[in-house]
């Protein structure tokens, strides 16, 4: 069993052959599986005999050893449902060992996660295409000295053809292939603990759990999400006029060729205009843009004015190797309003990535993509759930009216029968900061504070009133008035209450700040800034980026206005360090961590639950502001897949539970998100967010955790608990 000072002395490592994937099918027939103890292989076997193979396992104890397990379980489970009580059980047990998993654990305690320590590179799969992905093939040529491509066999991708075949009649390669897979694994993870039992190999203590978390996770995938026919069809009418319109704009710019490519020439001297009005020729080129280079003399992009035309004065933004910057940031901070246009032409990126997307949802379920480990211990995932904007920033003139401003999020909608449901931690990181504060230092105001109120996002405004002189009743009142200015003052203690505790600079805190994702800012001339703005939210100046500057600290940056970085610099980061004493001795313990051991320990309480430390991981090769961070994202991490796990458990195992039959497919550090049945939907609602606290609970035992669960059709990031005359949750857009 995976348990701490227990050895590993039965493993039985399995492995299955199946039809292909698609995107909306996780769960492909299976045709075979096979087993090994790390000596010899057995099999091929029929799949009817797998799930009794793993009961087999689970009355014995033995450990299971699985390369991406939780696709083989997901087949399983499809064939035979009730196999998922087994499954479970043997994740409970430990005695589930997922040898991609072990290693992306081993490389987070090395500060290697997505890079192979033979070369320092990212890995590579097994085409040769750069990836950082774990694969079995990478993983055994690791410990095994097994570097063969074992992609191109003949029955890689073909045993769906072998589904109807009996076993005995397949050709000897059919048989030897999956075999190998068996023997490869048992082998892997035989030599991965070795090295774990030997001291070598990190954070082995924390596999059963984040094993679980990823079998719940792609539970999630294979359920999925549907979007709705109506509101796709209306979302794409309104982005393809507002697309026609921005590339009418572009191409009379110049910015766009008629082709649908960008003139990235024709942007750069638009830049270098708006930066350095007054930018006379390259006397280089001579303003083409273009000097004659080698024997045949052809033309080439002149290395001195990167092709502008122009000569470029230290007031141009310029990229590290010496080009001239386009990024959003230079283009939105430029003052120009046509470049700043283009920097917010989310339109185009919506017709581009999302609608084809959001199409297939309405015929298939779209299947998030998780990781269940970055070096932090969260949840990454990729495609579609990781990158969707919460709303879209349309061109002048081609807002729809409201009831149709949804956006790419608002087009998801509950299956038939079913309401999502969403359940976040309050200011989740900032409860674990105050614990880990409390850890380490002895005392935390932030946790004093949070225990007394109940409620976590009261530090910011606590901290604004702080920062204006007034009195935290009185901020709280002009809040309540919707007042301007208060909301401004709380955006700023936010930014810097989220910023600071991860050793975030004054220029990086004002560049994090400045997207559409944080808000806006208004300035005295009816201008809308994206973002937050402290030179008018702090400074009350008028507009922010009179003057603005690429350096701060000796280092560079795109461009960035200076009032704010001063008043950063000067007064918010000051004043977070008096409200909050305990943050600099904490930051005196990272420093410590780092230079005495080169990495940090993930922390935990020092009690055990059933018979197992809650978190036992530890991050090496970390610098001190990826340090810092980890300090409290790594407890946060921990805790919200605690209550994912438990969630997921109760939904597929516990008839009793208001969460049976609840499906929850997506997973974003704090927050679950998923479908509940409406026939229980309040309950369920409710029973999630007390599941969460209490959970959640045994990893911050001196600081009260906040939960609170809203229920909606469609997928909406602003919705709240809304409940009707009885008092029962209804949907926020019911």
């Amino acid at each position: 069993m995976l348990t701490r000072g227990v050895v590993v002395v039965v493993i039985y490592a399995m492995d299955t052959e199946t039809g292909l994937t698609i995107p909306a099918n996780q769960t492909p027939d299976m045709v075979c599986w096979t087993g090994s103890d790390g000596t010899t292989a057995d099999g091929p076997f029929t799949p009817d005999t797998l799930a009794g193979k793993l009961e087999e396992c689970l009355r014995r104890k033995v450990v299971t050893a699985w390369a991406n397990g939780v696709f083989d379980f997901g087949c399983l489970v499809k064939a035979c449902p009730e196999s998922v009580s087994t499954i479970f059980a043997l994740y409970r047990e430990g005695l589930v060992y997922d040898v991609l998993i072990a290693e992306q654990l081993a490389a987070i305690g090395e500060g290697t996660l997505g890079r192979d320590p033979r070369t320092g590179q990212p890995i590579r799969s097994e085409q040769g295409k750069q990836t950082g992905a774990y694969s079995l093939h990478f993983v055994s040529s690791l410990h095994l000295g097994q570097d063969e491509a074992k992609y191109s066999g003949f029955w890689r991708k073909r045993y769906r053809l072998l589904r109807d075949v009996p076993i005995a009649k397949w050709l000897p390669d059919a048989v030897e292939y999956p075999r190998e897979d068996a023997l490869k694994t048992a082998q892997t993870a035989l030599a991965q603990l070795e090295l774990f039992a030997s001291g070598r190999y990190a954070n082995y203590h924390d596999l059963a759990a984040q094993a679980e978390t990823a079998w719940c996770l792609h539970l999630g995938s294979i359920w999925g999400l549907r979007t709705d026919p109506e509101r796709v069809s209306i979302l794409e009418g309104y982005v393809k006029d507002a697309r026609a319109e921005v590339d009418r704009r572009l191409q009379a710019l110049g910015f766009l060729r008629t082709d649908g490519t960008q003139d990235q020439a024709a942007i750069k001297r638009a830049v270098v205009r708006a930066y350095a009005p007054d930018a006379g020729r390259c006397e280089v080129c001579r303003g083409t843009g273009k000097t004659p280079t080698g024997k045949n003399g052809n033309a080439v992009t002149c290395v001195d004015c990167d092709g502008t035309g122009l000569e470029l004065t230290p007031d141009v933004p310029r990229t590290e190797t010496g080009k001239v910057s386009k990024d959003r940031d230079t283009l939105l901070e430029s003052d120009h309003q046509d470049l700043i246009d283009l920097s917010e032409s989310e339109v185009v990126k919506v017709d581009d990535t999302y609608l084809p997307e959001l199409r297939k949802g309405v015929r298939d379920p779209i299947c998030p993509r998780p990781n269940v480990l970055v070096e932090s211990g969260r949840v990454s995932y990729s495609g579609l759930v990781q990158l969707m904007p919460r709303r879209i920033t349309w061109p002048k003139g081609f807002e729809p009216p409201k009831e149709h401003d949804f956006g790419v999020r608002g087009c998801f909608k509950a299956r038939p029968g079913y309401y999502y449901v969403s359940v976040d931690y309050a200011a989740l990181e900032l409860c674990t900061l105050a614990q880990v504060c409390l850890w380490v230092v002895g005392h935390s105001e932030m946790a004093q504070a949070i225990n007394e109120s109940g409620d976590p996002g009261l530090l910011h405004t606590r901290f604004a009133a702080s920062l204006v002189g007034k009195s935290v009743d009185e901020v709280l009142a002009l809040l309540a008035k919707k007042d301007p200015a208060a909301k401004g003052w709380r955006q700023a203690a936010k930014a810097a209450n989220f910023g600071f505790p991860g050793g975030m600079g004054s220029a990086k805190l004002v560049l994090a700040t400045r997207k559409r994702s944080e808000g806006e800012t208004i300035g005295r001339s009816g201008r809308i800034y994206p973002g937050i703005r402290f030179c008018i939210a702090l400074g009350g100046d008028p507009e922010c980026g009179t003057q603005l500057v690429t350096k701060w600290r000796g280092r560079d940056y795109p461009p960035l206005c200076k009032r704010c970085v001063e008043i950063v610099e000067n007064d918010l980061r000051p004043g977070y360090f008096r409200q909050w004493s305990e943050m600099k001795p904490y930051f005196a313990w990272v420093s410590s961590c780092v230079e005495t051991q080169g990495g940090i320990a993930c922390l935990s309480p020092s009690d055990y639950v059933d018979g197992a430390p809650l978190v036992d991981r530890y991050r090496g090769g970390v610098d001190f502001c990826s340090a810092a961070n980890n300090g409290f994202q790594a407890l946060a991490s921990d805790l919200a897949k605690a209550s994912y796990r438990a969630a997921t458990r109760e939904a597929y195992l516990d008839r009793e539970s208001a969460l049976w039959g609840s499906r929850f497919p997506v997973f974003a550090h704090d927050e679950i998100f998923g479908e509940v049945p409406q026939s229980r939907a309040h309950e369920a609602a409710h029973r999630l967010a007390d599941l969460m606290i209490s959970e959640g609970g045994r990893y911050t035992p001196d600081v009260r955790l906040d939960a609170k669960p809203a229920l909606s059709i469609y997928w909406l990031k602003e919705a709240e608990a809304r409940y009707d005359e009885g008092g029962r949750l209804i949907p926020w857009d019911l």
